[in-house]
C-alpha cells in the first residue's frame, strides 16, 4: 500500500513517473490515486499538452449555439417546408383528387374487398387547416437536408479554394 507520510513529505512526488522498466515509453495509463485526488507526472503532462497544441484554452472545444452549419441547415429546411406547404401541397391534393383511387371493373379496391388498400389513418391525421401532414413534413424535410447538404459542400469547397461552378 501506500506509506503513510505527512502531507510535506508527499508534495513533489510524482505519481505514474519514472518507471523503472528500462524503456523509454510514455507510460500514459499508469497513474496512481492517493488521498481521492489523481496526481500525475507534470512535466509528461505538460509534454503531451504541448503536443496536442491545446496551451490556453485545456482541450476544450467552443460550442457555438448558431454555427454557420446550424443557420445553412435549419434555413434550407425552412426554405423546402415552407415550399412545400404553401408552394406544392395545393397542386399535389388536387392532382391526387383528378385521379382517384385506383380502379379495377369499375370498383374501387377497398369495395371489392381489399382491407389493404384503405389508407392508413395516421398518416393522414393532422392538425394543419390544409392538411400537411406527418409524410409530407418527412419528404419536405429531406429534401430540405439535401438541399443544405449541398450548400454546406458549397461553402466548404469554397473555403477550400474549389471552384464548384463548371467553367466551360
Amino acid at each position: 500500500g501506500i506509506p503513510a507520510l505527512p502531507a510535506q513529505e508527499w508534495e513533489g512526488k510524482r505519481w505514474g513517473g519514472d518507471d523503472d522498466d528500462g524503456d523509454d515509453d510514455d507510460d500514459e495509463g499508469s497513474e496512481q490515486a492517493y488521498g481521492g485526488r489523481r496526481q500525475r507526472d507534470g512535466r509528461r503532462a505538460k509534454a503531451r499538452q504541448e503536443k496536442r497544441g491545446q496551451e490556453g484554452n485545456g482541450g476544450r472545444m467552443v460550442t457555438k449555439a448558431l454555427s454557420d452549419t446550424n443557420v445553412i441547415m435549419c434555413c434550407a429546411n425552412f426554405t423546402m417546408l415552407a415550399i412545400g406547404r404553401w408552394g406544392f401541397l395545393p397542386y399535389q391534393r388536387r392532382s391526387v383528387e383528378n385521379a382517384g383511387l385506383p380502379e379495377q371493373n369499375d370498383q374501387k379496391y377497398f369495395e371489392a374487398g381489399d382491407n389493404l388498400a384503405k389508407e392508413a389513418s395516421f398518416t393522414i391525421a393532422t392538425n394543419d387547416p390544409a392538411g400537411f401532414n406527418v409524410i409530407d413534413t418527412l419528404a419536405w424535410g429531406s429534401l430540405g437536408h439535401i438541399l443544405g447538404m449541398a450548400a454546406l459542400a458549397s461553402k466548404n469547397a469554397f473555403e477550400l479554394g474549389v471552384s464548384v461552378v463548371p467553367h466551360w
